[in-house]
């Protein structure tokens, strides 16, 4: 078996993780994170690393900004956004450790290798559950976006 570090989203198995509060995530694209989303959002985070093998992830960031941007922002041209989602105001979150991807779905004949960033594509007033994952080595420019708050 070959091993592959996607850059695409994986589908995983993750439903039901990190249900958020719509009260507290409400705003605009490019207004920064509010203080009442950032515990949220790092919770979050923290339930996602651990069920990717990481107890104590580091440089937990997030940016406000639209699915479209946080597509561009994290895969550039290889990705695009179903335009009628692309201006959905999302939380563009990003985390560095050791993560497993334990609940990725590699190709048949495939395995996933350890990766060392994380990000999540987290609706602001949908569902609140994210829709976005990446898994692999890159941390993102979240500064393309907007100032970043750290979590």
């Amino acid at each position: 078996m070959r091993s592959v570090k996607p850059i695409l989203a994986v589908a995983c198995g993750l439903a039901g993780i990190g249900i958020l509060s719509a009260g507290a995530l409400a705003g605009a694209p490019g207004t920064g994170v509010p203080a009442s989303a950032r515990a949220l959002l790092r919770g979050q985070a923290l339930r996602v690393a651990a069920a990717e093998g990481e107890r104590h992830p580091y440089d937990i960031q997030a940016v406000r900004t639209t699915a479209g941007e946080a597509d561009r922002i994290t895969c550039g041209p290889r990705c695009h956004t179903n335009a009628s989602a692309s201006r959905t105001p999302v939380y563009l979150l990003a985390m560095r450790g050791r993560f497993s991807c334990n609940t990725c779905s590699p190709p048949h004949g495939e395995r996933i290798g350890p990766g060392t960033v994380i990000t999540l594509e987290i609706p602001i007033r949908a569902s609140l559950r994210y829709t976005g994952f990446r898994f692999g080595d890159t941390y993102p420019n979240l500064r393309a976006a907007g100032t970043p708050a750290r979590l």
